[in-house]
């Protein structure tokens, strides 16, 4: 098992590359994380989806790079499933960081209506994006979001084949021993892999 030491990101870049063994998918994720921290105020103007069964970690991968942007606070950090997903306020929006938890739709009708809801906040244009804030007066903010979704569904959403708007990438990993992923989230959290993986990236060219 590696030695937990500052400045060392070898226990996480080898859980993504597990996660997801293809080098070009797997750095396409690394620069996508690289320039939102280091250019927050440009749209990266497509969402990456990455599906996979439960507890293999797919969260493991996003985790230092939401903490890089986002802070132990998690200011800047909305997070929407489906319960939530229709609801008409947004709140969630007003984020540097979306996550789309669970991403799922019972038939393939309503995966398309799911896919043009997200069209707008996944790539600008639009420029901005409509706040509507309950008992309040809507207010439009700028479009800046970082859209990101998980699933365990096979087919979560429907998209057509010449769609550019979905970087989709489904892992084969297995589930994480509880031991394994008790040591990660302890490692990132307090054997300074947080702070280790968020200089990385923000050195990454």
């Amino acid at each position: 098992r590696p030695v937990c030491v500052t400045g060392n990101i070898a226990p996480w870049l080898a859980h993504c590359e597990m996660v997801i063994p293809d080098d070009i998918s797997r750095n396409h994720i690394f620069d996508v994380m690289a320039f939102k921290l280091q250019n927050p105020r440009i749209k990266i103007n497509h969402a990456i989806l990455l599906g996979g069964i439960d507890g293999s970690g797919k969260d493991t991968v996003f985790a230092p790079f939401i903490h890089a942007v986002c802070g132990s606070g998690f200011k800047n950090y909305g997070e929407l499933n489906s319960d939530n997903m229709n609801s008409q306020w947004g709140y969630k929006l007003q984020s540097e960081i979306l996550i789309l938890n669970e991403l799922k739709e019972p038939d393939a009708a309503a995966r398309r209506v799911l896919a043009n809801k997200l069209k707008p906040l996944i790539a600008a244009p639009p420029e901005t994006i409509s706040i509507n804030r309950k008992g309040m007066h809507p207010y439009d903010m700028y479009n800046r979001l970082l859209v990101i979704a998980f699933t365990n569904d096979y087919i979560p959403i429907s998209l057509p084949s010449s769609d550019r708007r979905w970087m989709c990438v489904w892992t084969h990993a297995p589930k994480m021993p509880e031991a394994e992923a008790s040591w990660m989230w302890d490692w990132l959290k307090l054997g300074g892999g947080y702070s280790a993986i968020g200089a990385w990236l923000y050195a990454r060219n």
